[in-house]
């Protein structure tokens, strides 16, 4: 963007990205930093948009350009468009904008599993940011650049969590590009065609396979167990969650390491666990597990378990580096929710639950708000297979400060209190 947005191009931006995880990274960061700045008044979406253009040229980048000249270059080009907000605006004010742009990309390229993001790239943005310095005037000119840039990262790392899974799926994924999509929210009436159909982003999403990435679920075997039964069993009202016969869709012979014998002397139940366990083991597999329910609902479980923290680990992680979360989950869960399909044949609708592939941004869409509106029964089980999860502040605070903790009950009445206490309540009984 070479110029600040106005109210309405706002409000589309919102209307369309307001759940991604950059923009909310934007809107977390930029108000402390504006308060800072005097010569411009900018949004955080302006300061998406300008992170946004960053991010998808670098990721467009050819590998054999040097990173350095790359960034160098790059910084020239954000210095013109910042320019064209505000002819007025100052030196120290333009440095601590477009640092702040630099570090929120470098930062989400830190979390990407690939080098050429997590180190490279990154190393190259925060190398200029540190060359491109303003020389401070004075002793206080220097220690307001320093105590900018370090309240900068210290509002910056906090949004690490929310950047980690979203930067995997953005970069590995060829179709998605975040300049595109504001393109479409400020022109709607457009119709924008791919811009970037041969991108190095392309070239690396078919090099890449991760069709045989596992998660990684820290519990026992036990509880493993467990939670098979839990999600393959079905409840009083005859709903499950996943397709308990997991030998129906997997070659047994090919996902474990059994002789025809051993598969034939072990029950199916067994089989079919030890190719549940598969699926959480964290080693490469090809085991696929058949969803039942809703996509929604498999968004909030593996959602709620990767959020999961038991001694500041994760109880569900990815199988070290590679791929993105919802990447893994694609490969290795199916979409086995009953649906009608067109019978060619006799040219009717027809029920069938026929497993089939989620489509890549079947999870993408879904946040807190608008997940499940009934979680009793999947948070039920979560309880059922994990150990107590950490708390947060709020809750130790609340836990810390709780009377019954230390087996005080407080009264429910004025009748209960001893000694000379009465209602204070200005609500009289004669009221």
């Amino acid at each position: 963007m070479q110029r600040l947005l106005n109210p309405s191009e706002v409000a589309r931006i919102d209307a369309r990205l307001h759940d991604n995880a950059l923009l909310q990274a934007c809107r977390k960061v930029w108000p402390g930093r504006q308060d800072e700045i005097t010569s411009v008044v900018a949004r955080s979406e302006d300061i998406f948009c300008e992170s946004a253009w960053l991010m998808d040229e670098l990721i467009d980048s050819d590998e054999d350009i040097d990173a350095i000249s790359l960034a160098h270059g790059l910084w020239s080009n954000v210095v013109f468009d910042i320019g064209q907000w505000n002819n007025g605006i100052t030196l120290a004010d333009r440095y601590l904008i477009i640092s702040t742009i630099f570090r929120l990309v470098a930062l989400s390229f830190s979390l990407h599993w690939h080098s050429r993001y997590s180190s490279v790239l990154r190393e190259a943005l925060l190398s200029v940011v540190d060359e491109k310095r303003p020389s401070p005037k004075d002793l206080p000119d220097h220690q307001l650049h320093e105590r900018q840039q370090e309240e900068l990262f210290e509002a910056i790392i906090p949004c690490s969590e929310m950047l980690s899974d979203w930067v995997n799926e953005y970069i590995d994924n060829s179709t998605l590009w975040l300049t595109e999509e504001i393109d479409v929210a400020l022109n709607p009436t457009n119709k924008i065609k791919p811009l970037k159909p041969e991108s190095r982003k392309a070239d690396k999403k078919q090099n890449s396979d991760y069709s045989r990435y596992s998660l990684k679920l820290n519990i026992n075997n036990r509880q493993l167990e467990s939670l098979y039964l839990l999600l393959s069993t079905r409840d009083d009202k005859g709903k499950r969650f996943i397709d308990g016969d997991l030998q129906k869709n997997n070659e047994v012979k090919k996902c474990l390491p059994l002789s025809p014998e051993e598969i034939r002397e072990r029950k199916p139940v067994v089989i079919d666990n030890m190719l549940f366990n598969q699926v959480f083991s964290g080693r490469d597999t090809d085991v696929r597990i058949v969803w039942i329910g809703d996509a929604k609902e498999l968004w909030y479980f593996i959602n709620t378990l990767y959020k999961y923290k038991v001694n500041g680990k994760r109880l569900l992680d990815k199988s070290g580096s590679g791929p993105g979360l919802w990447q893994i989950v694609r490969n290795r869960f199916m979409n086995g929710k009953p649906r009608k399909v067109h019978d060619e044949r006799t040219g009717k609708e027809v029920d069938t639950s026929e497993p089939l592939e989620f489509e890549e941004d079947a999870f993408a869409h879904y946040s807190k708000k608008n997940s499940l509106s009934d979680s009793s029964i999947l948070d039920a089980i979560i309880r059922r297979i994990a150990p107590p999860r950490d708390k947060n502040d709020k809750e130790s605070i609340e836990e810390d400060t709780n009377p019954e903790k230390y087996g005080i009950k407080l009264p429910k009445s004025t009748a209960q209190l001893d000694g000379d206490f009465h209602e204070t309540n200005h609500h009289g009984k004669n009221k």
